[in-house]
């Protein structure tokens, strides 16, 4: 019995190893076998182009109206000649497949142009590849990190700018997205901002380690533009377009841009537009003044209690505890406003919670005042659209959950180099969620 036991362990420790030698096989079955198709597929592509097999001899035949001499033009097949092999290779996940592209030539010595497919010179990554750093650069990983990980898969490296390129290419979806017409118009439009750090060159250079003269970069913050349509009446939201801003701050130009866009694209009142939500930036609503001026604006109401918490002056004399429980009790009392029903109720439960705070907190009580009216916008536009939910028209925390995973994206990043690549980042999150 402990004869029969002690052989199905060393069954159970050798197993894993058996299934990988299994799988070793397979994949180089797989990439010979399709090594061998595409060779064969090739060869056949040029045997037809010229008329003839190799060893053939040259017959009279017609010109030829794909073939072409790259050097005196000619387009007489007995003028060609086959003249060997390029050696290309497409790395896949499994390995790499290895392809003789054949030549041909011209009897001047000039190179015949085939119009085969493009197997350009260099390393060249398959779709699963390019599918695998899409997928790790959505994980927060490094072009390191990628290198690694398809090094030790594939058995070979791979270039850190051939990974960044596949990456970039997410930026070239871009002009197609931000032209496209936007056919279901959604009736409320949340608007912000958040700020990414890019490395942007100065006149400046320097030698690095290897005595090699690198122009210097220096950091930058600058904001992106985000909208989100929202349709209240099912939940639905959807990020309809995006502005990378020229910093220092969030300037009236960038806005004008992003939404001058969008109205391009359809957004405007008669086709259903009817709010927007922003946290009250100045520049933004002078941009939404002067391109919708009869869309009702409503100010962030998360955004005007985080303002009333930072205005607040606990009791000095009190525990860390109280202090605490002081300044939770004062914020729910003033987040019941924003509850009310109606208009007039919320009007009432403003008017109630002024005269109670006004001399014991008095900037809080002024911070409230300021711009008030803008907090209140939703409740003309839920008059009108009762079945509508109020926790889509009151705050913008559909567009702070996408931008939370914005920010998680740019925190593994830490700065970007390039506008492309921050653009293909933008698009992976906002396009290919």
């Amino acid at each position: 019995m402990s004869t029969v036991v002690f052989a199905l362990k060393n069954v159970n420790l050798e197993l894993p190893a058996v299934l990988g030698n299994m799988y070793e096989q397979v994949a180089q079955a797989a990439l010979q076998s399709a090594s061998t198709t595409i060779n064969a597929a090739l060869e056949g592509h040029v045997n037809e182009r010229l008329g003839r097999a190799p060893y053939v001899r040259r017959k009279r035949v017609r010109g030829s109206d794909v073939l072409c001499c790259q050097r005196c033009g000619s387009r007489v097949r007995g003028h060609f000649s086959r003249n060997g092999y390029r050696e290309r290779g497409l790395t896949l996940v499994i390995g790499t497949i290895q392809v003789a592209q054949p030549r041909v030539k011209c009897r001047c010595g000039g190179s015949v142009s085939l119009n085969s497919p493009d197997l350009r010179s260099g390393q060249r990554l398959g779709a699963d590849c390019a599918a695998l750093v899409q997928h790790w650069a959505g994980l927060g990983y490094s072009l390191r990190q990628m290198k690694a990980e398809l090094d030790a898969g594939i058995g070979t490296s791979v270039g850190l700018r051939s990974i960044n390129e596949r990456l970039h290419q997410l930026a070239a979806q871009l002009p197609a997205w931000q032209t496209r017409w936007l056919g279901n118009v959604p009736p409320v439009v949340m608007v912000d901002a958040i700020w990414v750090t890019m490395l942007e060159p100065t006149a400046r250079r320097r030698r690095d380690r290897s005595r090699r003269r690198r122009m210097v970069k220096e950091r930058r913050k600058l904001p992106v533009m985000i909208a989100l349509g929202v349709w209240p009446e099912t939940g639905r939201s959807e990020a309809i377009d995006f502005e990378i801003g020229t910093g220092p701050g969030e300037d009236r130009d960038s806005w004008l841009r992003l939404l001058n866009r969008l109205e391009t694209r359809g957004l405007r009142p008669e086709t259903g537009l009817q709010l927007f939500i922003h946290d009250g930036d100045t520049a933004l609503i002078a941009a939404l003044k002067e391109l919708f001026p009869d869309v009702a604006h409503q100010r962030c109401v998360f955004h005007k209690l985080r303002n009333l918490l930072r205005a607040i002056v606990p009791p000095t004399q009190s525990s860390k505890e109280e202090r605490r429980t002081y300044v939770r009790d004062v914020i729910q009392q003033a987040a019941r406003i924003w509850q009310a029903p109606t208009y007039e109720e919320a009007l009432r439960r403003y008017q109630r919670f002024r005269r109670r705070w006004e001399f014991e907190q008095p900037d809080m009580v002024a911070t409230l005042d300021r711009d008030f009216a803008d907090t209140l916008a939703f409740y003309r536009v839920w008059n009108r659209n009762r079945l509508w939910s109020m926790s889509c028209l009151r705050t913008t925390s559909l567009l702070e959950r996408l931008n939370r995973t914005i920010r998680n994206r740019m925190r593994h990043a830490a700065a970007y180099h390039s506008r492309t690549g921050l653009q293909a980042m933008l698009v992976q999150v906002l396009i290919q969620p």
